[in-house]
């Protein structure tokens, strides 16, 4: 089975972080950060793979995410 897109949105990172309390450009080494989104609820349940990436101003990606997560119904 192919990939159905839940959520496809652009943010600008350095807005998110700040909002949050981080600064940016973050210093390099390790770095936490955790981002809520709400998923559609027509989202059925299941497990559902995650693609993130990120670019900088000049368009060179600066990270890229894979994970998955289990979506259950409350």
């Amino acid at each position: 089975m192919g990939r159905i897109p839940i959520l496809n949105k652009k943010d600008d990172l350095c807005q998110l972080f700040k909002m949050g309390g981080s600064s940016c450009p973050v210093p390099a080494g390790a770095f936490s950060k955790s981002i809520t989104e709400t998923i559609p609820s027509y989202a059925p349940t299941g497990t559902y793979n995650i693609h993130a990436q990120a670019w900088d101003a000049s368009g060179n990606e600066i990270f890229c995410l894979e994970t998955s997560v289990k979506v259950a119904k409350n």
